[in-house]
């Protein structure tokens, strides 16, 4: 999480925290997730899965 703010988070972020923290982090781990696969997209060019890179 620090990383995704930019800064140190103080206290740091628990998702087990509380309920809004658990909501959030539910919503933040597969948006991020999603986005990787997005962006990777880009470099899968067949069905079986290897690494390419131009």
């Amino acid at each position: 999480m620090d990383a995704a703010f930019g800064t140190t988070l103080q206290p740091p972020f628990d998702p087990y925290a509380n309920s809004l923290n658990f909501l959030l982090a539910s919503y933040i781990i597969p948006y991020v997730g999603f986005t990787g696969l997005v962006g990777s997209a880009q470099i899968i060019n067949s069905t079986t899965t290897h690494r390419v890179y131009k």
